[in-house]
């Protein structure tokens, strides 16, 4: 699939996901998860830089997680208590890594649920999130050891190439969220 399919996709689907919860939340929270000392893990992270870099600041958007303040699986449950004391009415748009079969490398998968954090490598699953974004960045290949050694060697250039296109998707869409 080609860049500019991928981008059209994932733009088409956040869309629809944004359009169905429009009017409910008073707040947009853009969680972006992940550690930049892995590779493979670091979507989320790359997406919360280059949407503080790109994207207009609003009230009632927010961005949380970034390179330099990682959302971890560590930390994850305590931002999200945060927001909810913070925020009257947010909607949490959880970004992260994902694994998967191969068909989906490379694709950006928007569903109005919850990101189950850890589980491609095995770890009690956190479920975070109103609307999630994940960036396939390898193939899963359901054996959490091994997951973990492939997330560390997933192309640096790669993520951040996705990571850009959610980013510049993400602010498209952004007047829609309004």
């Amino acid at each position: 699939m080609e860049e500019r399919e991928i981008y059209e996709e994932f733009k088409k689907s956040f869309f629809k996901q944004i359009y169905k919860v429009k009017n409910k939340f008073s707040d947009y929270v853009f969680l972006c998860i992940g550690t930049n000392k892995i590779t493979g893990d670091s979507f989320g992270p790359f997406v919360g830089n280059f949407l503080l870099q790109e994207m207009p600041y609003q009230n009632n958007i927010h961005v949380i997680g970034n390179m330099n303040k990682n959302i971890s699986y560590l930390n994850a449950e305590y931002n999200i208590k945060k927001i909810y004391k913070k925020y009257k009415k947010p909607c949490v748009i959880a970004i992260d890594s994902a694994l998967s079969n191969p068909k989906n490398v490379g694709k950006i998968l928007v569903t109005n649920s919850k990101i189950k954090l850890g589980e491609g490598v095995g770890k009690r699953r956190q479920e975070i999130g109103n609307i999630s974004i994940k960036g396939i960045v390898a193939k899963d290949y359901s054996l959490p050891y091994y997951n973990f050694y492939i997330l560390k060697l997933a192309p640096k250039e790669f993520v951040i190439n996705l990571a850009k296109i959610t980013a510049k998707g993400i602010c498209e869409v952004n007047s829609y969220i309004k």
